[in-house]
């Protein structure tokens, strides 16, 4: 890191004010895309097509394997990457994440002419060609001086690079993903509702056509639910924004997805994942087409349920009355209950099943035969109720005695006690 800052005074001094000028309007034009790009993340491969050179870099002999090299995106296809960190060591295995253009290097614009100008598909297995390229590259990158290569055919090519590239123009071109964002990103519906969407990539897709689906019980409408399928472009407009509705069809889960390819220039730089775990700076060598996505959920009821059938009206037919219930006819017994007698009436309980029907117990506890035959009918020939109590027979006249005698005690105390308050 050091080298690098190193680098850039030695440029602001040779350069001037025009040179930091330069910098700050190539910075300004990327702030856009840079606010709404989205961080790639990949693994370093190995070599691909190169070679061993000779060359000195800082007063230091260097023999070390130049050309281009392989990277893995993830979720994404191999890329092909330069280095641009001389002085660190890179290995297959290390991990990085993107780190924007590299127009924002030292001598960016030189390094983004060569990759725009000599991308690596162009080596066409010359490794030769492709060592020359990187040599080039860590001129501007990390000071090299080009007359030190020893290979006079690799010092030459280097040369013819760096003078082309010193005196071309400084490429603007897209180095980053863009972040591609669906709005709402989960939401609930009704069955037969549209739920509009907005999808907002940036200015730099402005204009372009993305692909939106949707998987699950809804179609693709438009804001009134009218419209089928399942699929469709969208066309972003002058801010990189567009709408479009999903109704759905059924109750379920549905998922919402938008597509969007975009060519991903050659300039992009790659730095270490992990920051205590240092490895050389990459920067892709080629242009590739991409495609980025983003998904939303939307859960849907089931729609309001039809009106239920009206009943069925009555009709002038006459229906036929039901049928009675049959019923088992109990057992023959005796129409008149046992009887219990208490106090001065007796009342009808159940007949236990170790008494004899047609007997009640007396006041002793012997039990009074009762009859046995029914009441005489009554004229019109229904039989006539049994009475809820019949009256008491089995004891004496004693207590209707003392109810006597007892009054005319009472009377008597009565009449003493009205004397005795009149003689006062």
């Amino acid at each position: 890191m050091s080298r690098i800052k190193g680098a850039s005074a030695v440029w602001l001094v040779r350069y001037g004010r025009r040179g930091l000028l330069g910098v700050l309007v190539a910075l300004s034009l990327l702030m856009p895309s840079l606010a709404l790009a989205e961080m790639l993340t990949g693994t370093f491969l190995g070599k691909d097509t190169g070679r061993e050179v000779a060359f000195q870099h800082q007063g230091q002999p260097h023999n070390d394997w130049a050309g281009v090299l392989k990277f893995k995106l993830d979720d994404g296809p191999d890329v092909s990457v330069f280095c641009i960190q001389i002085n660190v060591r890179v290995s297959t295995g290390d991990r990085y994440r993107s780190d924007g253009p590299v127009l924002a290097l030292p001598n960016g614009c030189q390094i983004r002419y060569l990759l725009d100008k000599y991308p690596a598909a162009t080596v066409g297995g010359d490794a030769d060609e492709a060592a020359a390229r990187q040599l080039a590259i860590w001129v501007f990158s990390d000071n090299v001086d080009p007359m030190t290569i020893q290979d006079v055919k690799i010092r030459d090519r280097t040369n013819a690079l760096v003078n082309e590239a010193r005196l071309g123009a400084c490429p603007l071109r897209r180095t980053a993903a863009p972040d591609l964002r669906l709005d709402p990103a989960t939401t609930s519906s009704a069955a037969g509702q549209p739920v509009a969407y907005t999808v907002q990539a940036g200015a730099l897709d402005a204009g372009q056509t993305l692909s939106a689906s949707v998987a699950g019980p809804a179609v693709l409408t438009d804001a009134s639910g009218a419209g089928s399928g399942q699929r469709q472009n969208v066309t972003l407009d002058g801010q990189g924004q567009a709408n479009f509705w999903v109704t759905g069809t059924g109750a379920g889960q549905v998922t919402v997805r938008v597509d969007l390819s975009y060519r991903l220039e050659a300039g992009t730089v790659f730095s270490q994942l992990d920051d205590n775990a240092p490895s050389q700076r990459l920067v892709m060598a080629e242009s590739r087409v991409l495609a980025n996505s983003a998904t939303a959920q939307v859960a849907i009821a089931a729609g309001a349920p039809p009106p239920s059938p009206a009943p069925p009206q009555p009709t002038d037919r006459p229906s036929r009355p039901p049928k009675p219930a049959t019923t088992p006819a109990p057992p023959e017994q005796s129409t008149e209950q046992p009887t219990a007698i208490s106090g001065e009436q007796a009342t009808a309980i159940p007949t236990p099943a170790s008494v004899i029907p047609g007997a009640a117990p007396e006041a002793g506890g012997q039990l009074i035969p009762v009859s046995q035959s029914a009441p005489a009918a009554a004229a019109g020939g229904a039989a006539q109720p049994l009475p809820i109590s019949l009256p008491n027979t089995a004891t004496s006249d004693a207590p209707l005695g003392w109810v006597i005698v007892t009054g005319v005690v009472l009377l008597s105390l009565g009449a003493w006690l009205l004397r005795r308050r009149i003689t006062r």
